[in-house]
């Protein structure tokens, strides 16, 4: 499976016209056949970064001429200076998914860069992370990606149902001293924070 991550930089007093495009741009990639989940984002460190995650099934995506209109109106109504400054664009594949897409108010994601040499350590020591979130009460769901211009960096993302279990989990005494177990890094770990705003279909691969 294919993530188009996308993170937006609103000018200030645009927050809610590019909030409703972005819902509505979701709400017709999801239609398309070989759409998986969207998933919409604003960033709790300021009032101006948002992130938009698109998976795919494929990374071919086919646009029909219906959705190829729909493109060309939406790109023709988007108002000027939207954004104070390009989107960022990144590509991953999924690597891992558990848990049951939608319902989330929390997104935290996590930037890990993964040394080669210590790379089974941490393997061992997400998978019992993994079991850990899958288990805290509130969460919902969890996901894992590779970079897919790097094999050493990944990215974590914690869809919490219960914003404040999952701000209270990572605070909690015992996982700083289960995270005192993850070592070998390349770089230390970058936690963000998201209000999730919109969430369309489901993450989990076809069976």
């Amino acid at each position: 499976m294919f993530l188009f991550q996308e993170t937006y930089y609103v000018r200030p007093g645009l927050q809610d016209v590019i909030d409703g495009r972005v819902r509505s741009l979701h709400e017709n990639h999801i239609t398309n056949p070989v759409a998986a989940a969207m998933d919409w984002a604003k960033f709790r460190g300021d009032a101006t970064t948002y992130l938009a995650l698109r998976l795919w099934h494929d990374r071919e995506v086919p646009w029909d001429a219906e959705h190829a209109a729909w493109m060309a109106e939406y790109n023709r109504t988007r108002p000027n200076d939207s954004f104070l400054a390009p989107p960022d664009i990144e590509y991953f594949d999924q690597v891992s998914q558990r848990g049951q897409t939608g319902g989330a108010t929390l997104l935290v994601t996590c930037e890990l860069q993964v040394g080669g040499a210590t790379r089974s350590a941490w393997e061992t020591w997400e998978a019992a992370l993994q079991q850990r979130l899958l288990a805290a009460p509130g969460f919902g769901e969890y996901r894992l990606y590779r970079f897919m211009g790097g094999e050493h960096r990944y990215a974590r993302c914690e869809f919490w149902q219960d914003a404040e279990a999952g701000l209270a989990f990572w605070r909690d005494a015992s996982m700083r001293e289960f995270s005192a177990g993850l070592s070998g890094m390349r770089t230390a770990p970058v936690f963000r924070y998201y209000d999730v705003l919109h969430q369309a279909g489901d993450a989990r691969p076809r069976p």
